[in-house]
């Protein structure tokens, strides 16, 4: 394990690896972490962020996608261990400068917003919730109107021959 004000340079290594790979390796790497007591599982935790935010924009976007995606990954087979990971996650970003921790908040909102379903954000909300409680989610009402405007305007009875959707009469 490395120094937690040192950064793992092993970890932002994943970077230059094929999407798929890096998930893969990020996950057996978070499952080895998960089985750390929380000292060190926190300690683990920094020098891999460390790492991580000395990537360049375009580089800590797609591996934060990783990252989450590998969360997700270990969550359906072990969500304690994916919890005591994301917590310890938390704990250490709360040691870093703020910069860091705003890049983090936005990156996060911004993946979740514009890479992972609606289904994923659910189980990240599981695992980090202050981070996306403000990520905007589709609740299930929101999501059969949508449907049934879809319908109306789209292929309803109006299509057919039938009244307009909007006669009420």
């Amino acid at each position: 394990m490395t120094n937690g004000g040192q950064p793992d340079t092993t970890w932002s290594a994943l970077s230059d690896t094929e999407a798929s790979a890096r998930v893969s390796e990020m996950r057996q790497r978070f499952e080895a972490l998960a089985g750390l007591d929380q000292p060190a599982r926190e300690q683990q935790a920094e020098s891999m962020i460390r790492a991580e935010y000395a990537l360049d924009d375009e580089s800590l976007a797609d591996f934060t996608e990783s990252r989450l995606r590998s969360w997700l990954s270990f969550a359906a087979d072990n969500i304690e261990g994916a919890r005591d990971v994301a917590r310890a996650y938390d704990r250490a970003f709360e040691r870093v400068p703020g910069e860091m921790a705003m890049h983090r908040a936005g990156l996060v909102h911004m993946i979740a917003r514009d890479r992972l379903t609606p289904e994923d954000t659910d189980v990240l909300y599981e695992l980090i919730p202050r981070l996306v409680e403000n990520v905007p989610r589709a609740s299930q009402e929101a999501v059969e109107h949508a449907a049934e405007v879809s319908r109306l305007t789209g292929g309803g009875p109006a299509a057919s021959g039938g009244k307009p959707w909007w006669k009420f009469w």
